[in-house]
């Protein structure tokens, strides 16, 4: 390595040097920063999210915000908005694909729509979708397979924020739909 070192320029050297004694020094485990202790800012206290993801890290709120500004610690409700007058911008995901629902709920859309009745995927394998949605901090909307109350009740179980029903071409099937909400406890999201 010093042959090589010895043919380049001064500046490039040193930055050479440099490196190999960070090399040196994280090959023994020694600490790379040599500042006093006190000298260092402290690390904050360690805020969670609902589903137990650290929020305040520099690390993911660089990777997730382009202004390096922490995820908000709340929800964003649709129903609230709505009522606000809110223009809403959501996807539909055909695909129960967690990565593909992560990246869908980073790039800024107001909400997600999993989507059972033409996508691939069932209850069962929504909640993986679910789950990522939550932690990008994206409200999901579960789009059933079919209009029956056991298919409603399941999906209310896995916590999105709202339900949508599939084949509402009537009123008797919007009534339906209704008595489905009605006969799932009292659950508001639908």
């Amino acid at each position: 390595m010093k042959e090589f070192v010895a043919d380049l320029d001064p500046e490039v050297q040193a930055l050479n040097l440099r490196l190999l004694e960070i090399n040196r020094l994280l090959q023994s485990g020694m600490p790379l920063d040599d500042r006093p202790e006190g000298a260092r800012s402290p690390s904050p206290e360690p805020i969670y999210d609902t589903i137990g993801i650290r929020i305040n890290t520099r690390g993911r709120s660089s990777i997730l915000d382009p202004d390096s500004a922490p995820l908000s610690p709340e929800p964003r409700i649709l129903k609230s908005r709505l009522v606000a007058g809110e223009t809403l911008y959501g996807l539909f995901l055909l695909r129960s694909s967690p990565t593909l629902a992560e990246i869908a709920g980073l790039a800024g859309y107001d909400y997600m729509v999993v989507n059972m009745e033409h996508g691939s995927g069932s209850i069962v394998e929504a909640l993986p979708c679910l789950h990522a949605l939550a932690a990008a901090r994206t409200p999901a909307i579960l789009r059933l397979p079919e209009l029956s109350a056991a298919c409603a009740k399941k999906a209310l179980d896995l916590g999105p924020q709202g339900l949508m029903f599939p084949v509402i071409e009537s009123p008797g099937a919007a009534e339906l739909a209704v008595s489905r909400r009605a006969a799932s406890a009292g659950n508001s999201r639908i």
